[in-house]
């Protein structure tokens, strides 16, 4: 992930000397304390029109909107922070992206964009302020780069999209944000009455809010109360009657547009009125042409944070706007969980003088990269409790080190800190990036777990809700269950539901997202079913079981999304490592599971003429062959397995713990075997062997499809309830037979009872 923090860091930093302290609504006096045995008077009823805990919102507006009218920490975080919302506009120190519509995303050359991200990825990493060129193209309102002292149009020069466009993601990144308030500043040469349509147009007019000139800003509180969450500024005055089109000449006051370079940023006030409340201050550097090697000077934060005092101490109030080009440029690029590989990414990013951490746990490719540092436990045998570590496991353990340093330096931020909060996120991922659970992972996971069963956090409260998780939370339940929901989004579209999940501050954003992940979780289960079919059926048309060490299969249809889960089928089915690809435009690109005693990481290596791109780890990784090299790459990997692999591991290892009867297997030994909990990669579930059994009542199918059966068996010591996943009619269990199982616990209906979970069976021996 792109770290555009540089910018939001210095924000809290140049505003924290204006946020003050949140009001407590518990205090205690007491003299006030009633007598014994005279009873409390009622409490007066809160007026509605009052704030009555000091963050920011009327009480009435708290109590209709779910929150505690009288909790200072039970309210919203306006654009992020909660201490902002008690602020006036003129008292926040606003995110700010110059040319905010001048991507490189959006189609933007490389001499006219002064971005990378599209607004809305900007708007969600931090942005508040988008910056727009407005011109007439083409019959048109469209957002272009530049004025009209060039030979051509400046849209037909620099690239060009509709207003509209802007205005629509806008409204859907309010729509989904219900804290966030936004300023539109707007280099205008169109009429306020083409704005105005645009906005009509895109049904963003309902947000504006219009603010008199010399009355007192609102505070953010006051905008989200009202929903008027929008502020539109523009360099012209309009030439309508319209209160929300602000000119921006009489309500601020901005520093020169433009330096050749951070050694000539001043604070000098070149344009706008300086008796007004508001100040902008142009924080980049052109030369000629704005660039991300510029940005990355300009963006760091001791350089923001220098001038931002500065020109507070010579204006005698701190900058409202600090506009920056590659807003997403700065300090550092972190990239977590990738990155041990891409030599080539950080030596650009380390010829342009960005520094680079990364923070990984998969195989580092020979040569290395060289970023700035690396974090990976795969570096070094010398931490054999950190080597299985997966990312968000290592993203806690830097922040608890990070928090201890803050500790040792009597930082108050950290002093109070604390990181189990986060536990139930670290479960979530530990579980489903599928790491062993052992060790520290299985100690997070354990903590984790409490948490997650616990947890506040709107999302995932909507998720477990959505996915009829309720009670203690499992591993079952996060594999199964929230995981793959989580997972969805990415695999069948952007991941972007799931961060916003995530991220929701409240249960209406989060039952939106919920139910996106739910829906885009029944589409990839389909597809992945239908994928699953025919990969299987596929390969069983051609497989060879002499020839064919490693199964390498693609299909140029097939989606990319579902294609590990298919990897995973597959392997299950002919237990031989597997390689699923699909297109992705260029060339093949897919997934692989491997077997135990086969490392596909390793293996690839052995490939890498054949390959765009691999890594990965042991059981599982990812690869991109080259255009027209999959049979080559399907020969060679089967080459390097024949090396490695012998026969006897194509049968997967039943590896049964202890021989039992049935009486053993009463609820209080089950309940004893749970205490190994969490079970799952590397820490699995007992398995037991118990022989000589018959069926006492008829198998009953269920599901959907009737793919599960349930049964009762008997040994004459006992009996017990079986329940068997995708087991064909044909393969049920007869006469008299041994099975392997797995003892559950079975809550339902407030009854708790033992159940076994069929692994496989056998006929009785005689």
């Amino acid at each position: 992930m792109r770290a555009g923090g540089s910018l939001l860091l210095v924000l809290l930093l140049v505003g924290s000397t204006l946020a003050g302290c949140l009001q407590s609504s518990t205090i205690v006096d007491s003299e006030s304390e009633p007598e014994p045995g005279v009873p409390e008077p009622e409490p007066e009823p809160l007026d509605p029109t009052l704030d009555h805990d000091g963050d920011g919102f009327t009480s009435g507006w708290e109590l209709a909107n779910g929150w505690d009218p009288e909790d200072a920490l039970s309210a919203p975080e306006c654009n992020r922070f909660r201490q902002l919302c008690r602020l006036g506009v003129n008292e926040t120190v606003w995110a700010t992206s110059h040319n905010s519509h001048a991507s490189l995303d959006r189609n933007h050359n490389l001499i006219s964009a002064s971005q990378r991200t599209n607004i809305t990825a900007q708007m969600e990493g931090g942005i508040r302020v988008l910056s727009l060129d407005v011109h007439e193209y083409d019959n048109q309102t469209m957002l272009c780069h530049g004025g009209y002292d060039y030979p051509l149009h400046p849209c037909f020069l620099s690239g060009n999209w509709p207003l509209q466009d802007a205005f629509d993601e806008v409204v859907s990144f309010l729509e989904n944000n219900s804290y966030a308030v936004l300023i539109i500043s707007l280099e205008s040469y169109v009429t306020a009455q083409d704005v105005a349509n645009a906005s009509a147009a895109a049904n963003l007019t309902r947000y504006f809010h219009a603010h008199e000139l010399g009355t007192p800003w609102p505070s953010l509180a006051s905008l989200i109360e009202m929903d008027e969450r929008v502020i539109l500024f523009s360099q012209d005055p309009p030439e309508i009657d319209l209160p929300w089109y602000h000119h921006d000449a009489e309500h601020m006051a901005k520093t020169h547009w433009a330096y050749n370079d951070t050694a000539y940023f001043n604070c000098e006030l070149t344009r706008g009125n300086t008796s007004s409340a508001l100040r902008w201050l142009d924080h980049y550097v052109t030369d000629p042409i704005s660039s991300e090697s510029a940005a990355n000077a300009s963006n760091q934060v001791p350089v923001i944070l220098e001038r931002a005092n500065n020109c507070t101490a010579e204006w005698g109030q701190i900058p409202n706007f600090i506009a920056v080009d590659y807003w997403g440029q700065g300090d550092i690029v972190l990239a977590v969980d990738c990155g041990s590989t891409a030599v080539e990414a950080i030596e650009f990013l380390n010829s342009k003088k960005v520094d680079v951490l990364v923070l990984d746990h998969h195989q580092v490719s020979v040569p290395p990269p060289e970023p700035l540092a690396m974090v990976n436990p795969q570096l070094s045998n010398d931490y054999p409790n950190f080597q299985e570590l997966c990312s968000v496991g290592l993203a806690f353990k830097l922040a608890h080190a990070l928090v201890k340093r803050g500790r040792q330096e009597g930082l108050q931020k950290v002093r109070d800190l604390d990181l189990k909060q986060y536990l139930d996120l670290v479960a979530l991922g530990t579980v489903a990036d599928l790491v062993p659970l052992t060790g520290e992972n299985r100690k997070l996971v354990r903590s984790g777990l409490e948490q997650l069963g616990e947890t506040t956090r709107p999302g995932l409260v909507s998720l477990k809700k959505i996915a009829n998780v309720s009670g203690p939370v499992t591993v079952f339940n996060i594999a199964f269950q929230l995981g793959p929901r989580l997972n969805a989004a990415g695999r069948m579209d952007n991941p972007d539901a799931a961060l916003n999940l995530l991220l929701a501050r409240d249960h209406y954003e989060a039952e939106k997202a919920a139910e996106t992940l739910d829906n885009y979780n029944n589409e990839r289960r389909k597809i992945e079913r239908d994928t699953s079919n025919q990969a299987v059926e596929s390969v069983r048309e051609r497989f060879d079981p002499e020839k064919d060490f490693v199964i390498v299969e693609g299909n140029m249809e097939w989606h990319l999304g579902v294609i590990g889960i298919v990897a995973s089928r597959v392997m299950r089915e002919f237990y031989r490592p597997t390689f699923i690809l699909a297109s992705d435009g260029d060339g093949w690109k897919g997934s692989a599971r491997s077997i135990e005693g086969f490392d596909l990481a390793e293996a690839m290596r052995g490939c890498d003429d054949l390959l765009n791109d691999h890594g990965g780890h042991a059981m599982a990784a990812g690869v991109s062959v080259k255009p027209g090299r999959l049979d080559a790459f399907r020969e060679r990997i089967n080459e390097i397995a024949k090396k490695t692999i012998t026969p006897d591991m194509f049968q997967p290892p039943l590896k049964l713990d202890a021989e039992t009867d049935l009486s053993e297997l009463t609820l209080v030994h089950v309940e004893e075997m749970r205490q190994l909990e969490p079970l799952g990669q590397g820490n699995p579930e007992i398995q037991l062997l118990v022989a000589g059994l018959t069926l006492s009542s008829p198998v009953y199918r269920m599901g959907r499809d009737k793919q599960h059966a349930k049964f009762w068996v008997t040994d004459e010591r006992g009996a017990c309830e079986v329940v068997a996943w995708n087991l064909k009619p044909e393969d049920e269990p007869k006469d008299t037979f041994d099975i392997a199982i797995a003892p559950q616990i079975n809550d339902f209906n407030d009854r708790r009872t033992v159940q076994l979970k069929l692994i496989d069976w056998r006929p009785a021996k005689d």
